[in-house]
């Protein structure tokens, strides 16, 4: 079998890549992905993409990793505290891992422009050089907070 006659959602495949038998399997090949890829077990192309996200700074750092998890082992509940939060976030289970997630969620829960969006993304990818999130994060939680009142099961 060639290549690239292998379907794309292989079962065979992804059994190795759960084993994290990926020596040569650019980009799950470094050991950080290796020691994701039985955690997270990975059965179809959108994991493989949520998989290569996980391992990344912002969300080990942002705490995103344990929470995306336990709620895809279904150890956790899956909460959205607003719709915009849920269009934004539910093929991550409720947990923004991607920075244009966190872009949508500027823009559709606290009214930012899409600039605005953008600056708050190259913030984020510059934080550790220049600091500078603490501003974008007072105007994001300040116009959420306008734009809808807090639940009170979310507090």
């Amino acid at each position: 079998m060639r290549m690239q006659d292998v379907p794309a959602e292989d079962p065979v495949t992804y059994a190795m890549i759960q084993k994290a038998d990926t020596v040569g399997v650019f980009p799950i090949e470094s050991r950080a992905q290796m020691t994701m890829l039985p955690r997270l077990k990975p059965e179809r192309f959108h994991d493989l993409v949520i998989q290569v996200a996980i391992v990344r700074p912002g969300p080990i750092q942002g705490g995103m990793v344990h929470p995306y998890l336990r709620r895809r082992a279904g150890e956790e509940r899956i909460e959205y505290p607003s719709e915009d939060i849920k269009i934004a976030t539910e093929r991550t289970l409720g947990i923004p891992l991607f920075q244009e997630q966190v872009m949508q969620i500027a823009m559709l829960a606290a009214d930012f422009t899409a600039g605005e969006a953008d600056q708050l993304r190259r913030a984020m990818g510059a934080w550790r050089k220049r600091g500078g999130l603490e501003a974008h994060q007072r105007k994001l939680i300040q116009r959420m907070l306008a734009q809808r009142p807090l639940r009170a099961e979310a507090v």
